[in-house]
């Protein structure tokens, strides 16, 4: 697998299965709610025309296909929700390909932005899922500033006062949007965290009980080759560093006032596949382990006479192992 389809792999990853749990019960809607953000993609689909939401670049956002044949561009047609603080059923719905948000301002939808910086007005990019009374994964999405409705108008994609239904599933092709492990060369253990630390645990094979605590997503920094935000799929948090130590920070949308403590440049080790040093971007220094702490360490550049401490195999996971 070379670097560009890694790339592609990181920008985002499958949503729990317990998306089809989803039912017209408020209660049950939100039993699940915590799961969506950790770097789910969907497909949303206009029930009535089986359409997809698709955008491709520029600002426009339409309707595309027939609900079956995703066709070639299937990140662009793959949406990440990532809930929005405090806001029952709430999300940011970002386009994978493009990595923009899903906005309106009075009719017309659009996608703006970089998927990260919510700017000066974020309710123009907030919508209310909001779950259609007997009909599995299918919901009203209500746009929180204006509160009317998605719908659409033609093959594009409006805001109107009445409501089209949508279907929200997990994208169909599970090869091309997986989260990832980061898997240390040395001891072969994952990276890890059950909360705010890092740290290495396992033997990179076994994935054990909490498969989440393990998996990744790699969302790239745009405008920077080879960089990425590295976020937690169980936490929603991203992977950061004020200089020595490792831990999980944020939310997984707001970068905050110093982005480059979030994120990190993937140099691939020569002569083997998948592997990498990780560099942090505002220390430039190396993602390092001796064995179960995890820390940064040298100036980015000299490997030092323990290479292997700071290379690490970064591999898509299974599907069926983070459901």
């Amino acid at each position: 697998m070379n670097f560009f389809f890694l790339l592609l792999l990181g920008t985002c990853s499958l949503l729990d299965a317990r998306l089809t749990q989803y039912t017209e019960k408020p209660d049950e809607f939100e039993a699940v709610n915590s799961e969506l953000g950790l770097g789910g993609a969907y497909n949303i689909i206009e029930v009535g025309s089986k359409k997809f939401l698709e955008s491709h670049g520029g600002k426009g956002v339409s309707l595309v296909g027939g609900g079956v044949d995703v066709g070639h561009a299937q990140q662009n047609i793959a949406w990440k929700l990532k809930p929005v603080p405090g806001k029952s059923n709430t999300f940011y719905i970002i386009n994978v390909g493009v990595s923009t948000f899903l906005a309106s301002v009075g009719q017309d939808v659009y996608v703006w932005g970089n998927g990260f910086d919510l700017g000066s007005a974020p309710k123009n990019l907030q919508w209310e899922a909001k779950p259609v009374q007997g009909k599995i994964n299918t919901f009203y999405m209500i746009h929180v500033s204006t509160k009317k409705f998605l719908n659409y108008r033609g093959d594009t994609a409006i805001l109107l006062g009445n409501a089209a239904q949508w279907e929200i599933k997990p994208v169909s092709d599970v090869s091309v949007i997986v989260p990832q492990h980061i898997i240390h060369l040395a001891t072969n253990k994952f990276l890890n965290s059950e909360g705010q630390s890092v740290w290495l645990w396992g033997n990179g094979v076994d994935v054990g009980s909490g498969p989440r605590n393990i998996s990744w997503d790699l969302f790239p920094v745009p405008g920077k080759s080879n960089t990425f935000y590295i976020i937690h799929l169980a936490s929603n948090a991203f992977l950061d560093s004020h200089g020595q130590s490792v831990s999980l920070w944020g939310k997984g949308i707001d970068v905050g006032p110093v982005p480059k403590n979030i994120q990190w440049e993937l140099k691939p080790v020569p002569k083997m596949i998948n592997t990498f040093y990780i560099i942090h971007v505002s220390t430039n220094k190396f993602l390092d382990s001796h064995g179960q702490s995890v820390s940064l360490w040298g100036n980015g550049v000299d490997v030092g006479p323990a290479p292997q401490n700071i290379s690490w195999k970064i591999e898509p996971t299974s599907y069926d192992s983070i459901l």
